[in-house]
Parts: structure tokens; C-alpha cells; sequence
């Protein structure tokens, strides 16, 4: 099942389910009667639907069948993709909890030693961008970076959850992007500044649940700038596994539904290329985790806006 949010015409966000062409609107489909859920089910945003019933993505699962198999006709709740606009999947997060050097060939491209524990850092979520908006490059940034990252997405709230049961607390994966002002990280010696300006989060273009993605360690994690491939591995170059994170991570912080863990990236960002390359006004930047979409920006610069 793959999850998106959406604006069509001068409506206001709300959730969607994504069907190739065609997005099926949720609360339309609510609206018309023909499918039950909770009084409490609250459509108006992801974070907020898991938020408001533990067993919402059942619930989801469960209105995707019947509408495929009974009410296929009522075409009055699809939106066609191309007249819509998508947003981030998760629009305000709690919190969003990045890993630092969580693959091995972005430690070895560095020379840095291998973590003995994950490297935690926060990425605010004013950050946060969607597929096919701009990343803003503000004026006093001059080595912009990005990075294709793995998004886990929380569905209920957890804390001190053993690796065994992670999976229970994961409502799915999206792409991401941690763009960073690298200047800015060196300079201020810490990581958190330079990868929270406004836009620097991009996420999406949807939330895939867990049962559509199967074997995390098989899917290639890729990141290309203006079509030429800049980082290119799989998500079995992972140090610390996403049970381990979620278990480290819940030991000291209560996970929250729609919480974003953004759990690093490989091998072959700008700054450690030979020489260094840093992106600029008009790049194109291609984050697609496999089958998880394909998500997509463009490099602004903040004076052209």
C-alpha cells in the first residue's frame, strides 16, 4: 500500500492512497458512506491517522480491498496523479532523528573508524520538502551537499521497544534526502544547523508500508545529480540495522506515530568526491530507493526566488 498526501484544486490536504495513475481519496470515499471506520479516524493528515487509531494502516488495508473489489465504479473519489499535487507524506513529525555514518562505504570514503553505537543527530521539520519542490540554497551556503537516505516512518507511539518487536511500531519507508550545507558543518563543528535550513529535508513521493516492500537488504538505495549517479549501493550496507536503531534510539526517546528515522547514507556524496563537487542553481536531484519511488528536486538559489 503506498500512501500519499494531496491537494486537489483549492481543497485542503488530506490523505490518499496511491493506485498508479490514480489517487483514491480517502475521506471522499468515507464521506460517501459506503465504507465504514471509527468515529475518530482523522484523514487530514498520515501522522494524524496513525495518530488517532492503532490499528489505522488495518484499517486502510482493509478499505483499499473493498473498494478494489466492490465500489471499483466510484470513480467520483479518484483523482488522476496529474492533476493533483503531492506533498511530503509526513508534514509535521514530532521529531525527525537522523543516523551519522551508518554505511560502511560512507565511513571508508572518509577514512572514519567504524561506530561501536549509532551516531544520532536531529533534523528539524521545518525542513521538510516534498517531490518536485525546490531545495532553497540560501545565499550564505556555498558547498551544498545531499544525501540518499532511507526514511523509517513510526506508527504508534514506543518506548524502550526490543528489536524483536520493532517491526510492530514501523508504518512504512519513504525516500529521503539530508541535504546539508557542508560549510556550515564544518564550521560550526556540530551537524544540526546545516541540515535544518528550510527545504532541506526532502521526503516522498509516498509512504510505502512495510508488506509491499519485503526484503529491505535486497532494495539498491541510488542518488543522482543532473542524471549522473553519485551514490549507487544497497541497504544491506547498513552498520546498524533498523531494528537496532529503533531499539537504541526508543531506549532514551519516545517514538511518536510519524516520526521520521532517516538512517544514513553510502558511499559517493559531493564532499568526499576527488575532486569535491557541490550542488548549484538549476541541478536536478533523483533520490529513488527501490520500490519505493523515485523522488525528485531542483537546487535554488535563495536570491533568485
Amino acid at each position: 500500500m503506498r500512501l500519499v498526501m494531496f491537494q486537489a484544486k483549492k481543497q485542503k490536504a488530506r490523505v490518499g492512497m496511491y493506485l498508479e495513475d490514480t489517487i483514491l481519496d480517502i475521506k471522499s470515499l468515507i464521506e460517501t458512506g459506503a465504507i465504514y471506520v471509527p468515529e475518530e479516524f482523522n484523514c487530514d493528515s498520515i501522522e494524524k491517522l496513525l495518530a488517532s487509531n492503532p490499528d489505522a494502516l488495518s484499517i486502510l488495508k482493509q478499505i483499499e480491498k473493498e473498494y478494489l473489489n466492490k465500489n471499483s465504479s466510484m470513480t467520483n473519489v479518484l483523482w488522476p496523479v496529474d492533476i493533483v499535487k503531492l506533498l511530503p507524506p509526513i508534514t509535521r513529525p514530532s521529531k525527525i532523528i537522523c543516523v551519522g555514518l551508518n554505511y560502511h562505504s560512507h565511513c571508508f570514503e572518509q577514512g572514519a573508524k567504524i561506530p561501536e553505537y549509532p551516531i544520532l543527530f536531529a533534523k528539524y521539520s521545518s525542513a521538510i520538502t516534498g517531490d518536485s519542490l525546490p531545495i532553497i540554497k540560501p545565499a550564505v551556503v556555498k558547498k551544498l551537499d545531499c544525501e540518499a537516505e532511507l526514511a523509517v516512518i513510526i506508527g504508534q507511539q514506543g518506548k524502550r521497544i526490543l528489536k524483536a518487536d520493532a517491526s510492530k511500531y514501523i508504518a512504512g519507508y519513504a525516500n529521503f534526502n539530508d541535504i546539508t550545507a557542508r560549510d556550515i558543518q564544518l564550521s560550526d563543528r556540530q551537524w544540526v544547523r546545516s541540515k535544518s535550513f528550510d527545504t532541506f529535508a526532502p521526503l516522498g513521493p509516498f509512504l510505502v508500508t512495510p508488506e509491499e516492500v519485503g526484503d529491505l537488504g535486497s532494495l539498491y538505495i541510488r542518488c543522482s545529480v543532473n542524471d549522473e549517479l553519485w551514490q549507487d549501493s544497497y541497504i544491506s550496507d547498513m552498520i546498524f540495522t533498523i531494528p537496532e536503531l529503533i531499539e537504541f534510539i526508543s531506549e532514551n526517546i519516545t517514538l511518536m506515530p510519524g516520526d521520521i528515522i532517516a538512517t544514513g547514507t553510502p558511499a559517493g556524496v559531493g564532499l568526499f568526491q576527488k575532486p569535491p563537487r557541490f550542488l548549484k542553481h538549476g541541478d536536478v536531484i533523483k533520490t529513488e530507493i527501490q520500490g519505493l519511488g523515485v523522488l525528485q528536486n531542483h537546487v535554488i538559489e535563495e536570491e533568485t526566488i
